[in-house]
């Protein structure tokens, strides 16, 4: 039989179809990306306009409500009635002079006539009026409120109520709005490119009350669309408000109202200015759109007459490795992209090999871990790579003793399964305190429980951890108590003994059986201390309490000396 001669070869066919296909789902994806992209400038700029509302609005509410609750202090003591007279002018200059908004404050009769003014010692008063121009509106001679800015500062009035339906005169205090200032003027560089335009407070009337620009301070904004907007907003508490608005430019606008101030922190941006990334974005994608095309297909035609080779073996290389056995090995010989594939196919299996050797290993080292120390500790001891972590060296530690007080009494009174079933409970809880504590639990003898900090993780706050978790656990008694009680009749006290010193931590045991432990004379007398510790008694040496904080209450309680010591040891107590 003749050899059937090629009338299409198959890199043509290829090609044809990359060229005639290639460019719709290129184009449908770069129309997507439009789209998303266009979205997320929207909502970055929404979020950069929230944002800096935001800050601006939370430190004016913020310093606005402290003045007022500060003025509100120093009217109570001018006007209580239950307060001798005598008193309230030199409580009200204590309170100015502790408080951090006001610096001073000035006093009216009912009729608004000025007869008073109290200073902070070192400060300099403002030139208050004679006389308040009355009447006041009535919100603010009501409860009281902002009455004027002026050079930067908010006046704030007061009223003197000695009962809910009597004035008998007013407070008139100014807090500084500098602040206020350097924070529109650190937003406006950070956040809009130093545009002056984007960012300022706006009063119920349309004043601007604060503005980088100087001159527009006092000055009202000009856009009377967006007035009529905004102005609702001055007297309704809302969150922030965003919209699109035509004046002298398109503007993307968001306002935040004021909690302490009918006032409104506005944001805005032109929308050339918020959608310049979103065109320039678009001229990139069709650019990269049209180069992808191109290259598509050149590749094509470039590489589309390879595929004519046998990939059978490389088909089989891969079930080989999806059945995971990574012993196989492929050899491909075009010096091509197949034969890097090859390549790589084989390198795959040899770290998928050790990949599976390593995995075997972690998951030893994690159940052997895992049943005496924290799985932090456990990850981190795992993921090291090395089992020289267990093995034995010397660390400074802090070891605990925790015993149930009376328990051989307590098993001669109970049933075994009553007894088995409270020492679970305790040792569960024991366990899950210390391992929260960042502690490891050494073992279980009889109705102790030993555990220590400090390894095999160095942890320069071991003693503290171990004081928490000496805390926590008898504070847990109550718990445990309350539940025995009622369902045992018993409720059980323990004893605890701390200890911090240097120690031989690592694997101790024989060939077929090792347990994590720790080894030295600050075992022997932690243990000792919980020997002699009162029931729900955390007892202590010197050197534990050397090394814990001032957060715990620590008392020495007298020196004593163990058997094998020559020297006293100083006893201390962690006082609940």
């Amino acid at each position: 039989m003749a050899e059937q001669e090629i009338q299409v070869p198959l890199w043509r066919k290829l090609a044809l179809l990359t060229a005639t296909f290639a460019i719709i789902p290129a184009a449908a994806i770069a129309w997507s990306l439009l789209d998303a992209n266009e979205a997320m400038i929207k909502q970055v700029s929404r979020e950069v306009r929230l944002s800096a509302t935001s800050e601006v609005s939370l430190e004016l509410d913020a310093a606005l409500a402290n003045a007022r609750g500060d003025s509100a202090k120093i009217a109570l003591a001018l006007s209580d009635p239950q307060l001798d007279r005598s008193l309230r002018i030199p409580l009200a200059r204590t309170l100015v002079a502790g408080s951090d908004p006001l610096d001073h404050a000035a006093i009216f009769d009912a009729q608004g006539k000025w007869i008073d003014t109290i200073t902070e010692a070192g400060k300099t008063s403002p030139d208050y009026p004679d006389k308040l121009a009355l009447p006041l509106p009535e919100p603010i001679a009501r409860s009281g409120g902002i009455l004027t800015v002026k050079q930067g500062r908010a006046q704030i009035v007061t009223p003197l109520k000695p009962s809910p339906d009597k004035i008998t005169g007013y407070l008139l205090t100014e807090v500084s709005l500098e602040f206020l200032q350097a924070k529109l003027e650190e937003l406006v560089h950070a956040r809009f490119d130093g545009n002056a335009q984007s960012l300022f407070v706006l009063g119920r009337d349309g004043v601007v009350r604060a503005h980088v620009e100087e001159k527009q301070r006092g000055e009202k904004l000009e856009e009377d669309a967006l007035l009529a907007w905004l102005m609702p907003m001055t007297t309704v508490k809302t969150v922030a408000v965003s919209g699109e608005f035509d004046g002298s430019q398109r503007w993307l606008v968001t306002a935040k109202p004021l909690a302490e101030a009918p006032w409104l922190v506005v944001a805005r941006v032109t929308q050339a200015e918020a959608y310049a990334p979103l065109v320039r974005t678009r001229w990139a994608v069709l650019v990269v759109l049209l180069l992808t095309t191109i290259l598509s297909c050149v590749a094509a035609l470039l590489l589309a007459r390879k595929f004519t080779r046998p990939v059978s073996d490389l088909v089989k290389q891969c079930i080989s490795l999806a059945q995971r056995e990574f012993d196989a090995r492929v050899h491909v010989d075009t010096r091509d992209e197949f034969a890097v594939l090859g390549h790589t196919l084989n390198h795959a299996a040899q770290t998928l090999a050790e990949s599976e050797e390593e995995i075997r290993r972690q998951e030893l080292i994690r159940a052997e871990l895992g049943r005496y120390m924290p799985r932090s500790v456990v990850e981190q001891v795992s993921t090291g790579g090395d089992l020289d972590a267990l093995r034995g060296r010397r660390a400074e530690v802090t070891v605990l003793f925790a015993d149930i007080v009376g328990f051989t009494p307590l098993c001669e009174s109970k049933p075994p399964e009553v007894i088995v079933a409270i020492l679970n409970e305790f040792f569960t809880i024991a366990t899950e305190i210390v391992f929260r504590h960042g502690g490891v639990v050494d073992k279980f003898v009889g109705d102790c429980v030993m555990a220590f900090w400090g390894a095999p993780a160095p942890d320069e706050e071991h003693a503290e951890n171990a004081l928490m978790a000496a805390e926590d656990l008898i504070s847990w008694l109550d718990v445990g108590n309350a539940r025995w009680r009622e369902q045992f009749g018993v409720e059980i006290e323990i004893a605890v003994g701390v200890h911090s010193g240097e120690a031989l931590v690592g694997n101790v045991g024989s060939e077929s059986r090792v347990a994590y432990t720790v080894i030295g004379e600050v075992v022997n007398l932690a243990a000792r201390l919980e020997a002699i510790a009162r029931p729900n008694q955390i007892l202590i040496t010197s050197a534990t309490a050397a090394l814990a904080d001032d957060a715990f209450e620590i008392a020495q309680v007298g020196t004593r000396t163990f058997p094998g010591m020559d020297e006293e040891v100083t006893l201390c107590e962690v006082r609940l």
